[in-house]
């Protein structure tokens, strides 16, 4: 199951939305202004994509950018963009955690059940191996 998380504008301008690893900038979309046609946008999560980072430009840019990382759209649902009260063409985010889909002792034991469940062959297999008893050649002499 892929993560997906929601780009929303809240603010009074439009924003672009690029992808940035290793320097490398790329555009995505533009969201028009709150409540404006295009004013969110989702997007699919690699939860494998590390050091991915999504750099938010008011346009016209003024040149300051904020940036949510991969490990942000990981933990957010929702990602909303506004503006700093009192502080025109300053930009914040602010986001919708996800729901935990189990209280952490749930979890815990869930991810120990499947452990167990995966190394049980293994750990079967490993007994047997070692409670058996060496085969003794006869027929040799030492």
């Amino acid at each position: 199951m892929g993560l997906k998380t929601k780009f929303i504008n809240c603010s009074s301008s439009e924003v672009r939305i690029s992808e940035a690893n290793s320097g490398v900038r790329n555009p995505l979309f533009t969201l028009g202004k709150k409540d404006g046609a295009n004013s969110s946008k989702e997007v699919k999560v690699d939860t494998n994509a590390t050091y991915k980072e999504y750099h938010v430009f008011q346009i016209p840019s003024d040149g300051g950018a904020i940036t949510v990382s991969s490990d942000d759209l990981q933990e957010n649902k929702e990602v909303r963009i506004i503006e700093v009260s009192g502080k025109p063409g300053v930009f914040k985010w602010i986001g919708t955690l996800r729901k935990p889909l189990k209280d952490n002792k749930s979890a815990e034991a869930e991810s120990s059940k499947q452990d167990d469940q995966g190394t049980k062959g293994s750990f079967k297999w490993l007994t047997s191996y070692w409670s058996r008893k060496p085969a003794i050649d006869e027929g040799s002499s030492s």
